[in-house]
């Protein structure tokens, strides 16, 4: 009788330890998608929340030239061109404030 010698069956074209890292990295793609809408869905400082927030805080009309989100090195937001119109209800009616820069940033 002679001793065959039996090959490892192959399940596919990859090992177990790059599957097991294939998974990992999968894993991680995935959650770092829902990171990211949750935190698109979310965000303090987009152009719409700003503009909402000052509308309420100043109890008037609030526009930007332009907008731009900033992340590093702290989350935020630059204003350029921000304009305000006070609404005739308030007290003091027809205040109109126009300002070069609004910048906004979150709390460490």
């Amino acid at each position: 009788m002679h001793a065959e010698k039996q090959r490892p069956q192959q399940r596919g074209r990859f090992h177990e330890s790059q599957r097991k890292w294939l998974g990992i990295i999968g894993v991680s793609v995935v959650g770092l998608r829902v990171v990211g809408v949750v935190l698109a869905r979310h965000w303090p400082f987009s152009r719409q929340r700003v503009i909402a927030d000052l509308q309420d805080d100043l109890h008037g009309t609030v526009t930007f030239g332009r907008f731009r989100i900033t992340v590093f090195p702290h989350p935020g937001c630059v204003a350029e061109g921000a304009k305000l119109v006070r609404t005739y209800s308030h007290p003091e009616p027809g205040l109109e404030i126009t300002g070069g820069n609004k910048g906004d940033k979150g709390d460490k």
